[in-house]
């Protein structure tokens, strides 16, 4: 049952991958279920992070209860690198600037401990939205975190596809050097 409850998961997050989201999510909360069913608190709080990802920019109250109940397994069971990725969902679906800033310092705090440049970049660009007169400093680490993991990826498909995901972030970064270029900054767009 453990085997088809990871079948299920990665099914899920394979539907994620392919840009399904409409199936993916069911799929995601069926992972939840047998997990839970099963009474694997770890794995339950690993489905449940990838189920408060998927949902985040639809529901992000549902988003912030999935990802708080898997933020909490993970402290106690002291699994940093999970419990970072709770808290980057916590960032990114708060439901105020004030609480997104102050949820990215978190999940950044944790992330010193594991440096894990994947996940900072997300950290870095809920920072940069939620305070938009001093976003440039963020994005620049936002994007410092980017290129830093593209070298980190081992294998050329994943070094190709390792910006797919970011566009918006990489859009929102531009418009905010632009908004008033100076010769600095034009160059640092290009």
């Amino acid at each position: 049952k453990l085997n088809q409850a990871h079948c299920r998961l990665g099914a899920a997050r394979a539907r994620l991958a392919l840009g399904d989201r409409e199936r993916a999510v069911p799929a995601l909360r069926r992972a939840v279920e047998s997990y839970t069913r099963l009474g694997n608190k770890p794995w339950t709080a690993v489905a449940r992070t990838f189920l408060a990802e998927a949902i985040a920019h639809r529901s992000p109250r549902a988003a912030r209860a999935h990802a708080l109940r898997a933020a909490e397994a993970f402290r106690r069971s002291g699994a940093r690198y999970w419990l970072a990725r709770a808290e980057v969902v916590l960032a990114e679906s708060a439901l105020s600037a004030a609480d997104a800033d102050r949820a990215a310092r978190t999940a950044l705090g944790t992330m010193r401990r594991i440096a894990s440049p994947n996940l900072m970049w997300r950290a870095h660009a809920v920072r940069a939205r939620a305070n938009p007169s001093k976003c440039l400093p963020h994005y620049r680490r936002m994007f410092d975190a980017l290129l830093e993991g593209r070298v980190r990826t081992t294998s050329a498909a994943s070094r190709m596809a390792s910006l797919r995901d970011k566009g918006d972030v990489l859009r929102d970064y531009l418009e905010a050097l632009l908004a008033r270029p100076t010769p600095a900054r034009i160059e640092e767009a290009m």
